[in-house]
């Protein structure tokens, strides 16, 4: 029988170790996806209807599953009143959204990650969900303003974004609301999200000095049906 000499054979166990750390080095926890299954251009009124009704509920279902099939363990899910600009028309419009985090316990490649981008993307029928990779490697993607001080309505909130940042920070956000009770006139914003390199949180912390920022490096992306990715 051939056997490789002693120093191929120590080559070759290098090589597949290396492999399998890199493996390791390149996989990822805690992804975010924003996603929705609103169709159409709304106004943040309508969003937060569908946010109350049957509509997030069968946005969770389908995620879930999709989640289940490609066994990704239990992850934490946030309501969201979304905003985003279509990238075909540059219409901006509102929805109801989730902020999807994958457990800390399990690591994605790049490959699995945009791979289960895809299919959500797919089977939501959007044109694109947005997805944020922490990686400290990066540039900050990941801007979060939250409200300790004061606290806006969403009519406020989107005001005061308006009118104490540049134009496009209104054009693409996930809103978090308060856990208290409340209509679409009355309910209290305890956060707003942007991704992408077009956010300055210094800018935001100079606008709200007596608010907490917090800002995360990594790389986001809109993913699209044909797997086709764009960076934030």
């Amino acid at each position: 029988m051939f056997k490789l000499p002693v120093l191929s054979r120590l080559r070759i166990t290098l090589i597949l170790i290396f492999l399998f750390l890199c493996s390791v080095a390149f996989s990822y926890s805690s992804i975010e996806f924003f996603l929705s299954n609103n169709k159409d251009v709304i106004q943040l009124d309508e969003a937060y209807s569908r946010l109350m009704n049957v509509s997030q509920e069968k946005l969770y279902e389908l995620v879930i599953e999709i989640l289940q099939n490609n066994h990704i363990e239990q992850g934490t899910f946030n309501n969201a009143l979304g905003m985003y600009q279509m990238t075909a028309s540059d219409i901006v419009s509102a929805d109801n959204s989730a902020r999807y985090i994958s457990s800390s316990r399990q690591s994605l490649s790049r490959k699995e990650i945009f791979s289960l981008s895809r299919e959500l993307v797919t089977k939501l029928d959007q044109e694109s969900i947005a997805v944020f990779v922490p990686n400290n490697e990066f540039p900050i993607n990941d801007t979060i303003l939250k409200f300790i001080n004061i606290q806006p309505t969403i009519k406020e909130a989107l005001n005061l974004i308006q009118q104490q940042l540049p134009e496009h920070y209104s054009h693409a956000f996930s809103m978090y609301l308060s856990k208290q009770c409340g209509d679409f006139d009355t309910i209290k914003v305890a956060a707003i999200e942007w991704l992408g390199q077009r956010v300055n949180a210094d800018l935001i912390r100079h606008a709200f000095p007596h608010e907490i920022i917090h800002s995360l490096h990594g790389e986001a992306y809109l993913i699209y049906k044909d797997g086709s990715k764009k960076s934030l």
